[in-house]
């Protein structure tokens, strides 16, 4: 709309000119016109005063000069007339390549928004995937990560020892599991996630959009480990041990690979973090293709190989 009153304001304003210069033509041929009489005039005065009065040819002399003046005024008139008409063409050949530049810019702009609203429906799609994916059984999730996990892992202190479909049994660790020590009898319990995660506090969780800077990481950062922290009911802060892993230096398999006891966390966590990265494209674009590279392999993406991205990232 902009582009097309601007395109009207030039025409109108060449218009004008052209009237304004053919008025100028039309008046300097008029006075030439006028001019060339009066001189006609003027020249038979001067004659008729010339034949009966030889003592006048001072006053004819100095009317001969009038003349020549107005002439020379006229022709300035007439260059500064064919001046503007060549600043006029010149004007046209600038509209001309204004428009044509706009053109250009107009067809760039409709690629942009092209291409801005496919990348908003393949969000869409992905968003309305994990969506699907977090609304799925619990079940589901557990015998894939049961089949995922189903080879023998080495158990270390604070390892998983394996998984059970929806129950998963535990090896000594204080601060993991929960254990309690008796003399020399170790105690292992089991936890399921409805034992670690208050459901009813996730449903009206919520994390803050990602800023792009450092700065704004670590102000972003803390508070969603103190939303974690509250989730906690495992009695035993899994959950700050469970995130802690996403902000450790090559971390990225261990992430990638497992969502510990926590999977439908980790799926809302992936949901959350898409949506909260859309004012940092650079790491939006690399989610996604993380997301869409899970999707193949029947897996949800892991909220805490989100995070470990974006701590990656910064």
């Amino acid at each position: 709309m902009v582009f097309s009153n601007m395109v009207s304001e030039a025409r109108r304003v060449i218009q004008e000119s052209e009237e304004k210069v053919q008025g100028l033509e039309q008046l300097a041929q008029e006075v030439y016109k006028q001019a060339c009489i009066r001189i006609q005039e003027l020249v038979n005065v001067a004659e008729s005063l010339y034949q009966t009065n030889c003592s006048k040819t001072s006053e004819i002399e100095k009317l001969h000069m009038e003349v020549q003046s107005t002439r020379d005024q006229l022709e300035v008139q007439i260059n500064r007339n064919q001046v503007m008409v060549s600043q006029i063409t010149q004007f046209e050949s600038q509209m001309y390549n204004f428009q044509n530049l706009f053109g250009h810019k107009a067809a760039e702009i409709t690629r942009l928004i092209s291409e801005v609203s496919r990348l908003q429906s393949s969000e869409a799609r992905l968003e309305e995937s994990l969506a699907a994916l977090s609304a799925a059984p619990s079940s589901v999730a557990a015998r894939v990560e049961a089949r995922r996990t189903s080879a023998p892992v080495d158990v270390a202190s604070g390892a998983l020892s394996g998984a059970v479909e929806d129950r998963v049994v535990e090896v000594p660790n204080e601060t993991v599991t929960g254990q309690r020590m008796r003399g020399d009898e170790e105690l292992v319990e089991e936890k399921t996630e409805r034992d670690i995660v208050d459901s009813r506090a996730l449903q009206s969780a919520k994390l803050e959009p990602l800023h792009n800077n450092a700065a704004d990481f670590r102000m972003w950062k803390n508070p969603m480990i103190l939303m974690l922290g509250r989730l906690d009911i495992s009695g035993n802060d899994y959950l700050t041990s469970w995130i802690a892993v996403a902000f450790k230096v090559d971390s990225a398999q261990e992430c990638s690979n497992s969502s510990g006891l926590v999977p439908r966390l980790g799926r809302w966590l992936t949901s959350e973090l898409i949506k909260g990265l859309r004012g940092v494209r650079e790491l939006q674009f690399k989610v996604q293709g993380f997301a869409e590279g899970c999707t193949p392999q029947g897996i949800a993406p892991r909220g805490r190989a989100v995070i470990q991205m974006i701590s990656e990232g910064r």
